[in-house]
């Protein structure tokens, strides 16, 4: 039960991480060739948040109160290992 807690963090901060950064025009024209319309990138921001809460729920109830935070952290930094190598992929070589 706990490893699945694990990878529902992992997976809940990757989407949030993933929105956040499609929410900021620069990536998102980057990966979609356009910048987002204003609704659409306060859907994502708000989108991205409470995936990070959820991951952040995922982790306190896996890790326990006091170890969950910490967890979190190295939750976030796995997923954002992986959101900045896709960007790093997905962008021109020009920029």
């Amino acid at each position: 039960m706990t490893a699945l807690n694990i990878i529902a963090a992992i997976l809940c901060a990757f989407a949030g991480l993933g929105a956040l950064a499609m929410a900021m025009a620069r990536h998102a024209r980057d990966v979609f060739g356009r910048t987002p319309e204003r609704r659409t990138a306060w859907s994502l921001r708000i989108f991205g948040m409470v995936m990070l809460c959820a991951a952040y729920a995922f982790s306190v109830y896996a890790w326990g109160p006091k170890v969950g935070p910490v967890g979190w952290f190295g939750v976030l930094s796995a997923a954002a290992l992986a959101v900045v190598t896709i960007l790093a992929v997905k962008t021109p070589a020009g920029r």
